[in-house]
This record gives C-alpha cells, structure tokens and sequence, in this order.
C-alpha cells in the first residue's frame, strides 16, 4: 500500500484495461461507480462501433484524452473528475483506462489544471506493455487531487457558464487538453449519451 493510502490522503483510483495486464483491472473506486461507468462505456462503444463499422478501430486508436467532471448524483452521492484514455489488454481486447477521484467544485476542477497534466502524463505511461500495475500505483500515490477550491474570477465565471449558472445540477462536462487552442467543452445534462461516443472519439471531425 502506497504512502499516500497509508496517511489517509485521497489517491485517484482507475479502471479499465492495460496492456500489461490479460483483464480488467481496478483499484480504489466503489463498486457502484465501476458498476454504472462500465455500463456506460459498453453502451457507448457498441454504438460507436455501429455507427463507425470498419473506421471504428482506427477511430478508438487515436480518440484524444478526455477529461471530465461529474455532478454529485450521476454516479453516486460525490462528484468525480479525471480522465478518459484509450487503452487495450494485453491480449488485444481494446477498452479505455479510467483515472478518477471524488472532486469538488466544477471550479475547483477546473482550476486543477497541472493535476490533470500530471494524469495524462500517467495515463500515456500506461500504454508501455513493460508499464505494471505497480508502475501505475506507484506513479498515482503522489497525484492527490489538491484539496481546496483554488480558482479565480474567471475560472468561477467559466464554470457558471458551463453549468448555466446553477441549473446543471445533473451535468456532466468533458474536455481536452490541447496548449494551442481554448479548450474546447462538451456539455451533456447526465452522462453523454451513447449516440454521442463516436464524436467524442473524434471519428467525425
């Protein structure tokens, strides 16, 4: 067990698949957040892989990174934030890798920015077949969520502007990171629908 779990501090957990690893995978997320996280991915995939048919693979092998943040109430009492990743299983079953942690605010998501640098960073890690579960654990123990709502005017101004100033109470918000443009948000009223995956895999740009 990391340091970090030892003393008490809030660690992301993951799920999902890794090539190092035959099978799914996971560590420190409740069951009920597996259990709905998973049936939303599988909706979304089998309809992404309808709608795309054969540019479907192609389509999931270079999806960018998605980060998120969920509304208490979607997928249990807490908010989340974290990360979306394209990942496969050591056998070639391809399903993506989930980083998450139990989060605050939208605002104090989004003023996490070098939190969400250090997950991506992480999660690419993830995809060297020589990368273990033990690589993963130990890269994550140090990459607590800061704890406390750090964001200024304008960050508090976006996030009002994303949630319709207090009406999203159900939202979800999705974003990637890209240093040369603004990012650029997808806002859904629950969890994105599953007719919604292929563009969020970028299949229809």
């Amino acid at each position: 067990m990391s340091e970090a779990a030892v003393n008490g501090v809030a660690v992301p957990g993951w799920f999902g698949k890794l090539p190092n690893v035959g099978d799914f995978a996971s560590r420190r997320l409740p069951d009920g957040f597996v259990q709905g996280w998973d049936r939303w991915l599988q909706h979304g995939l089998a309809s992404a892989r309808g709608e795309l048919g054969e540019r479907w693979l192609a389509a999931y092998l270079v999806a960018p990174i998605r980060r998120f943040w969920l509304a208490p109430g979607l997928l249990g009492d807490s908010s989340w934030a974290g990360l979306l990743m394209p990942s496969v299983d050591r056998v070639g079953r391809h399903f993506p890798l989930t980083v998450a942690q139990p989060a605050q605010s939208l605002a104090a998501a989004l003023a996490a920015r070098d939190w969400y640098r250090a997950l991506d960073a992480v999660a690419r890690r993830v995809l060297d077949v020589d990368f273990t579960i033990d690589d993963l654990e130990h890269a994550l123990a140090s990459l607590a969520m800061p704890v406390g709502d750090a964001a200024d005017a304008s960050t508090r101004q976006l996030a009002d502007r994303l949630l319709g100033n207090g009406d999203g109470n159900a939202s979800s918000l999705w974003w990637c990171d890209d240093a040369d443009e603004p990012a650029q948000f997808l806002r859904f009223d629950a969890m994105p629908p599953a007719s919604a995956f292929a563009s969020m895999l970028g299949a229809t740009r």
